[in-house]
């Protein structure tokens, strides 16, 4: 009676030690499955992206700090003289400036794609991989390289204008270089280069820029950044700064003319 006893729960708690270990472990294996082939990483993708920007505006950088300080205002020369050599010491710093943040913001990104390891679904694209996970950083290394770009245009259309003494080929230059600048920002303004702004979708370099200082906006407000909040309030104050001035040389100038 006792081994019939011992045979009737025998039989009773094996299928049950076999069903919990069927349930517990294949479930969770096709689940991990379905996840992993529903998702991609694309930090091979995006590397690429940030190398493609990293080393041009490395480059952009040297070439910008080396002309930077090529014209010298003196003092006793013409009003539009002074002003376009201030002008152009301003535009050589912000484009090195510019150029320094997109390389310093790549690199680490560089980084951080190597060892993070995010995913996406597997049926967007790397720049849908990128404005999840890395929209800052995208953005910050886009638009400051465009930026330096621009500056470093303009550098050499007034560099030439300064430069030529006669002023029909001074101002044939100050043409070509103008005509580049409206290409590159009309190329800038492609379907490719969306932002996702607070009202909806819009595109080009203004957008970008907007949508760049929202981000540093809300990263300084959720970690509480005071380095990020001293570089909003000093940028925003140069921006002050650069409007009274330039006023102050237009007064002046009108004054010079009266004269």
């Amino acid at each position: 009676m006792a081994v019939a006893t011992i045979l009737l729960c025998s039989s009773f708690i094996a299928p049950a030690h076999a069903l919990s270990a069927s349930s517990l472990k294949v479930p969770w294996r096709r689940v991990d499955g379905l996840v992993a082939a529903e998702t991609k990483d694309f930090s091979g993708e995006a590397s690429g992206i940030f190398n493609n920007i990293r080393t041009p505006a490395a480059l952009l950088a040297g070439a910008s700090f080396g002309a930077a300080f090529a014209l010298q205002p003196v003092s006793g020369e013409a009003m539009a003289m002074g002003l376009c050599k201030r002008v152009y010491l301003l535009i050589s710093v912000s484009a090195v400036s510019a150029e320094l943040i997109a390389v310093l913001v790549s690199s680490i990104t560089l980084g951080r794609l190597g060892t993070e390891g995010k995913r996406s679904a597997s049926s967007g694209s790397v720049v849908d991989y990128l404005r999840e996970h890395y929209e800052l950083e995208f953005l910050a290394t886009q638009f400051n390289f465009q930026i330096g770009l621009l500056g470093l245009c303009a550098m050499v259309g007034i560099r030439a204008w300064v430069a030529f003494s006669c002023p029909r080929f001074g101002r044939i230059a100050c043409g070509i270089v103008t005509s580049a600048l409206f290409t590159m920002l009309a190329l800038m303004q492609t379907p490719g280069d969306k932002c996702q702004a607070a009202g909806g979708e819009c595109s080009g370099l203004f957008a970008m820029g907007v949508r760049y200082v929202q981000l540093l906006a809300e990263k300084c407000w959720r970690e509480r950044s005071v380095l990020l909040l001293l570089s909003l309030g000093i940028g925003a104050f140069s921006l002050g700064e650069l409007g009274m001035a330039l006023k102050f040389m237009a007064t002046r100038g009108r004054c010079a003319m009266h004269s």
